[in-house]
């Protein structure tokens, strides 16, 4: 039994941290989306509260609901689940808002790097074809340098100089007949500068378009954009794309906080009321035991519950699931069984009242079930003498 009571404390413990500190992300999701809706920074406090106020409603409010309705405030009930509902839908699409503007920002930052680094080997794909057409070329510096030498040639005329190819034929810009050999020489050595300035250029391109291409490679430009996406498009075989699985994970994400936020806290109530019958070690009785419920009597007498707990220990039995026992009936007997020991009876309602509590203390809830005004797995006690403790 100790371990037991152990066992439902760590959980308990375990599953309320979990849950304050889910709903502490929530809130500072939601926060965090609605900060972004405002202008000014007072107008943005303003959002982000909101957020938080919604958010508290949407963790808690399940637990005033159901609280309500066990009291019978029905009507007041409704009007707070309309208030859950809608508070669950905005924290949802808070955290889908937040993860997807996040999300888009990961990803978009890596589709515009691979985007890059396809541009710039498209281009050195290109540059490397060019260079490697333009076959092989000189050395710039060699070829001006021979340019000169023939400007720098004389033109003889006889014994005598009459000046060189380059100021005889103003470097080639006018037409002399003594150096024209010359000229045309120089303007295929020209051509052949031109060609060589050319794969210099390109092949200065391609040195720092592969620098680029490194550069952008060690950032992860060649990684997929969204490798999660990725595997989960192969593992459905091309059925689930990428673009799908984009957009379905800030709706599973969403759902992920919004609903253990929104659930986590009703689910932990119920869990320790209902576990703290049988943690605290009280009986539990059966539809199958074939003792009567008066053991049930000290461990269930509560001032609320007032006699009906005695009637019930004293004047019914556990019986099989199939058989059932009308209200009325119940009531009639009681009704006896309070003249008997002269005490005042409930009237029916109330009767059927305290007795619909009386079944869900922790020692009964889910022994004696209803329907309409009938009553299963539980039986008066024989018509020739009721059941006594």
């Amino acid at each position: 039994m100790c371990e037991g009571r152990a066992l439902r404390a760590f959980t308990i413990l375990v599953l309320t941290a979990s849950t304050a500190t889910m709903l502490a992300l929530s809130m500072l999701t939601n926060a965090t989306f609605g900060y972004r809706f405002g202008s000014t920074a007072l107008t943005a406090g303003v959002f982000a509260a909101a957020n938080v106020i919604a958010d508290t409603w949407k963790g808690l409010g399940l637990i005033v609901v159901s609280g309500l309705v066990r009291q019978r405030h029905r009507s007041v009930a409704g009007l707070l689940s309309l208030l859950w509902l809608v508070a669950l839908g905005f924290g949802v699409a808070s955290s889908m808002g937040v993860y997807v503007q996040d999300r888009t920002a990961m990803v978009g930052g890596r589709e515009a790097l691979q985007a890059t680094l396809r541009d710039i080997e498209r281009e050195l794909a290109e540059e490397e074809a060019r260079l490697g057409s333009g076959g092989v070329a000189g050395d710039a510096a060699q070829i001006e340098a021979a340019i000169e030498a023939i400007f720098a040639k004389p033109v003889m005329i006889g014994e005598r100089v009459r000046g060189t190819v380059g100021s005889v034929s103003a470097r080639c810009a006018r037409v002399d007949a003594r150096t024209t050999q010359d000229c045309h020489r120089i303007a295929e050595l020209r051509a052949t500068l031109a060609v060589a300035a050319e794969t210099s250029r390109r092949s200065a391109r391609v040195s720092e378009l592969r620098r680029q291409a490194h550069e952008l490679r060690e950032r992860g430009a060649a990684d997929p954009p969204d490798p999660v996406a990725e595997l989960f498009a192969w593992m459905s075989h091309g059925l689930i794309s990428v673009r799908d699985v984009g957009f379905g994970f800030p709706v599973a994400f969403a759902l992920l906080i919004e609903l253990v936020s929104a659930l986590g806290p009703i689910g932990i109530a119920t869990y320790a009321a209902a576990t703290r019958g049988s943690a605290s070690g009280a009986p539990v009785a059966t539809p199958a035991s074939p003792a009567p419920l008066a053991s049930l009597s000290a461990p269930l007498e509560t001032e609320t519950l007032g006699s009906v707990v005695d009637f019930v220990a004293e004047e019914t039995v556990p019986a099989a699931e199939t058989a059932a026992v009308g209200s009325d009936d119940l009531h009639k007997a009681y009704v006896r069984w309070c003249q008997r020991k002269g005490n005042a009876a409930l009237d029916g309602d109330d009767f059927v009242r305290e007795f619909d509590g009386l079944r869900e203390l922790p020692a009964l809830r889910g022994k004696i079930r209803k329907f309409g005004s009938r009553y299963f797995g539980i039986s008066l006690g024989d018509a020739r003498g009721p059941a006594r403790r």
